[in-house]
């Protein structure tokens, strides 16, 4: 589906939802494919995951350019992802933060390059930008 197609937040949960439970039930459905499709499922959830962890840098930086960050209890991005992301590691959630703060300073605030930069870090494109 296309990212325009989701018009409010509550869509994008529900289809989020659905993917994520496709996935807590795979255990179990996973006797159901055959070789090769454990290959390519495999390579699906490998792209998932990718994507997921650069939707993690996005919506966080959204919410601290916003101003969402400040006004919340939370108060750091790295509080805030960290209240959010309780699967997430304690450095995986500095790195995160870290990342935001970086890419939302104002000596990158304009200009081409800090669009592709900020766009090649929420595309999750993995090693060699797959």
């Amino acid at each position: 589906m296309e990212a325009a197609a989701w018009g409010c937040g509550d869509e994008l949960v529900a289809a989020l939802s659905a993917a994520s439970g496709v996935l807590v039930e795979l255990p179990v459905t996973v006797c159901r494919l055959g070789g090769g499709d454990l290959e390519t499922v495999l390579g699906v959830v490998d792209r998932l995951a990718a994507v997921a962890a650069a939707a993690r840098f996005t919506l966080a930086s959204e919410a601290e350019q916003r101003g969402e960050v400040r006004c919340s209890a939370s108060g750091t991005v790295r509080q805030w992802v960290a209240d959010r992301c309780p699967t997430l590691e304690a450095r995986d959630v500095g790195v995160l933060a870290k990342a935001v703060a970086r890419l939302n300073t104002p000596v990158l605030e304009t200009g081409p390059g800090r669009r592709r930069l900020r766009s090649a870090v929420g595309a999750g494109g993995g090693r060699g930008g797959q």
